[in-house]
């Protein structure tokens, strides 16, 4: 089991930070990052800094042998937006990237609006400190349908990915790239409004401790082992909507769901309350926890797949056993994921996730 375990943990955590930037910055064909004093930070009346309004296109730019990047000018949501049209070809990834002075970035987040056209492919976004220390966070699926989308991303969001010294110090450039999933295709991201904003504790938590009632899928990212298949689906729920997955396991392999939560669930017996549906073989149901240092912790429920009825399922964090990564202590001051994983015997099924809350 442990190996299973690890086996999820290690597919999500490539799955969540994977980034092709350090080829960008090895890369004999990477354009060098442009060393220009920080641009000064102006109050902004919507909330936080404004770090950049793009009223001038001053990012240095690179690309992956085989892309195409072009950067313009455009309407943003508010005032001006940085247009990066793009074509993969047979390259991976392209970017652009920014210095600036930012002396903490604890407590803070960086939002701004975007909206995209062309292929579904994902968006990095990279600090980098003063001994090099790179932290990032990769959101899946770019916006297709041409809508703005405001996008925030707390300090909570990023992880170490690479370089320095895994702690993030005083923040002096900044990334932004498109990299390609699956074949990468060609398409253009709009980005406007680029500030720096406080970030909220509550994180991804409702004020009544909601983390999700299945009304939509856009939140959960999916993960999967060797030769296992799943897809996301929107289904009834005891209640209203539930979030599901039909997957299909060999013996031993898994597959698993995750939501980011970055939120502080210290202050009083904190637990986990959900309804699940298991329909199928009798697999096994794992409910997982990662906290600020990736210590994962868990409750693993055998046979659930196969329960053919709505099941109320209630977990306090303290109850949970420590399985793998971090420092073997569960740090409830910042829990950075929920995992629902399907492990076990194998085979066919589905399951239905309705009504996750945090209970205190």
């Amino acid at each position: 089991m442990n190996n299973l375990r690890k086996g999820t943990a290690l597919a999500l955590g490539l799955m969540m930070a994977w980034s092709p930037l350090p080829v960008l910055a090895k890369s004999k064909g990477a354009a060098p990052a442009a060393k220009k004093a920080a641009p000064e930070k102006k109050a902004a009346a919507g909330g936080g800094v404004i770090l950049d309004n793009f009223d001038r296109i001053d990012w240095a730019s690179a690309k992956d042998a085989g892309s195409e990047l072009k950067l313009s000018q455009a309407q943003g949501k508010n005032g001006s937006a940085l247009k990066i049209s793009y074509l993969m070809g047979t390259g991976k990834w392209v970017a652009i990237n920014k210095s600036f002075s930012i002396p903490s970035f604890r407590g803070k987040a960086i939002s701004f609006w975007m909206k995209g056209k062309g292929a579904a492919n994902n968006l990095e976004i990279k600090l980098v400190d003063e001994d090099d220390t790179n932290y990032g966070v990769k959101r899946p699926s770019l916006t297709t349908d041409g809508d703005w989308a405001q996008v925030t991303f707390t300090e909570a969001d990023f992880s170490y990915w690479w370089g320095g010294d895994q702690s993030l110090g005083a923040v002096k450039d900044l990334y932004i790239a498109v990299a390609a999933a699956g074949d990468g295709g060609s398409g253009e991201v709009l980005i406007s409004d680029l500030r720096l904003v406080a970030a909220n504790p509550a994180g991804a938590l409702a004020k009544d401790g909601l983390v999700a009632d299945g009304s939509s899928l856009e939140s959960w990212t999916l993960a999967k082992g060797e030769g296992a298949n799943a897809t996301l689906f929107s289904g009834a729920g005891l209640k209203g909507k539930a979030v599901g997955v039909q997957y299909s396991i060999p013996a031993n392999q898994w597959v698993a769901i995750r939501k980011t939560i970055n939120a502080d669930l210290s202050a009083g017996n904190a637990a986990l309350v959900l309804r699940i549906k298991g329909e199928g073989d009798p697999n096994n149901v794992e409910v997982k926890v990662v906290d600020r240092d990736e210590s994962t912790f868990g409750k693993v429920f055998p046979g659930m797949g196969a329960s053919n009825a709505w099941q109320e399922v209630r977990i306090p964090l303290s109850n949970m056993e420590y399985l793998w990564g971090g420092d073997n202590r569960l740090d409830a001051t910042l829990i950075r994921h929920l995992d629902i994983a399907i492990s076990g015997p194998g085979g066919e099924g589905k399951i239905l996730i309705n009504d996750i809350r945090v209970q205190k």
